[in-house]
């Protein structure tokens, strides 16, 4: 049975069956192995991103949450360990009309200081840290021949991982 046929009967994708019969010491002729061994790499293809997918958004929920700080430290709390964090937004254009200014700059500058504050976040997640402390932020703004005018902001922060220095006691 040709592979085309095979992707067809059971709802498979031609091109992934394809590649996966080129790669295996199945004989095509032996049509039962073939689909039970696919199927396999199907569910553990499945189950992997699923695992993936519920990484990402364990971090991205650890990110949301994770504290940051402009000072050095966090007070109760003392630091165990220290990494670093940096982020640069992309270059935003803003909108810019002679003898008007900038429109909804201001708009424009929190939502992208919001982006990369998430993105800082959860480049501490991944370095393994559960705070961020000395956040710093930078601007810069260019005009470009074509008076366009363009911002950058640049978040800079210490990544930590942190622990209360007091545990919690309950009264009995």
């Amino acid at each position: 049975m040709k592979v085309s046929q095979l992707a067809k009967m059971y709802n498979f994708d031609k091109d992934k069956l394809t590649a996966f019969v080129n790669r295996t010491e199945i004989p095509n002729t032996e049509v039962p192995a073939v689909v039970q061994a696919f199927q396999q790499v199907l569910a553990q293809a499945a189950e992997a991103q699923a695992y993936l997918d519920e990484d990402e958004q364990r971090r991205k929920e650890i990110a949301r949450t994770l504290p940051i700080t402009t000072s050095q430290s966090f007070e109760g709390y003392r630091i165990l360990r220290y990494g670093y964090a940096e982020d640069v937004s992309p270059i935003i254009e803003i909108p810019y009309r002679p003898n008007r200014g900038p429109e909804n700059a201001t708009e424009q500058l929190r939502s992208v200081r919001q982006t990369v504050i998430q993105e800082l976040k959860e480049a501490t997640v991944n370095m393994g840290c559960n705070a961020v402390i000395a956040l710093d932020f930078d601007y810069f703004s260019f005009e470009h021949p074509s008076s366009r005018v363009y911002a950058v902001v640049i978040a800079n922060g210490t990544a930590v991982q942190i622990e209360p220095t007091v545990a919690s006691s309950s009264a009995t």
